[in-house]
């Protein structure tokens, strides 16, 4: 696939891809953050942008696709790897439960879903809560193997719009999730991971200050959209998906209903910017980019 103008030369907007926008505001708050936080910035903070963007100026498509995808993860770990104790101090730990309370006139969706559980649900909501990545990689190996190349593309740019978004917000209004913040939750681990599951926390430092917007919500929420918007049976698939993490990321104490909402909100956001608004220099249409290399 080529990024050419017509005298066949690449212009600098076309070297980016259609997500460029969330991304750099991404790396330009974390950015800010790290500063503020009275440490200054680390080779690693200025290389940030080369896992960002670098990626998308890899010819082959699938590999180019693929590479983004991996750094998305990288960037998850590292960005707020350096930024949790800073991340502390800011998080939010009864804001949204309290507004919760207030819209449901007393009644809290988390508290009353716990009251509820068994270990039958417990083993169904955490395998749901476990295929995160499949919510993600399903859709676009998918159009990888329809041959969907042009979509394949389109819609990974939707997934990382998404998740960037979903990362500024994590550092600009860091919210703890009701398994930490109240005291009538219990966190719900999966009953075949034993201390593992904490474990691994512990050892990665993961940020335990994302809940607002829930990703886990919001990425099969995305598949389904973007399948659905463009023609796909398999979107149904995701709309049992949502619905399936709508509940059970409640369920399991992970999220707040507002987090949920949240993340449907930043899904139809990613959604809408990258399929409906061409991208700033972007000459190229759809049905141009039909080759995997």
């Amino acid at each position: 696939m080529e990024r050419m103008t017509r005298n066949g030369h690449t212009t600098f907007s076309q070297m980016l891809p259609r997500h460029a926008a969330f991304a750099f505001c991404f790396w330009l708050v974390q950015l800010i953050y790290r500063i503020t936080s009275g440490t200054p910035p680390v080779l690693c903070d200025i290389l940030f942008p080369l896992f960002l963007f670098a990626p998308w100026a890899i010819r082959p498509l699938t590999w180019r696709l693929v590479i983004s995808i991996g750094c998305y993860f990288v960037i998850y770990y590292v960005a707020f790897l350096h930024l949790l104790d800073d991340i502390v101090v800011r998080a939010h730990w009864m804001e949204i439960p309290n507004l919760e309370t207030r819209l449901f006139a007393g009644w809290s969706p988390v508290v009353e879903l716990q009251k509820y559980r068994i270990v039958p649900l417990n083993v169904f909501f955490c395998v749901g809560y476990s295929l995160h990545i499949v919510n993600i990689l399903l859709p676009f190996f998918y159009l990888l193997f329809k041959k969907q190349y042009a979509h394949a593309e389109e819609y990974v740019s939707v997934f990382l719009a998404c998740g960037y978004l979903g990362f500024t917000i994590y550092l600009l209004y860091p919210v703890v999730p009701p398994r930490l913040a109240l005291l009538d939750v219990t966190s719900v681990s999966p009953p075949w991971a034993s201390g593992a599951w904490e474990s691994a926390g512990q050892l990665f430092r993961a940020n335990p200050y994302a809940a607002l917007p829930s990703l886990h919500c919001a990425f099969p929420f995305l598949s389904f959209l973007y399948l659905r918007a463009r023609g796909y049976s398999l979107a149904w698939l995701f709309a049992g998906m949502s619905l399936w993490l709508f509940v059970g990321t409640i369920y399991l104490g992970e999220h707040y209903f507002l987090d949920v909402l949240g993340g449907m909100i930043v899904a139809f956001v990613a959604f809408f910017a990258m399929t409906l608004r061409p991208r700033f220099g972007h000459t190229r249409s759809l049905g141009q980019c039909t080759k995997g290399q």
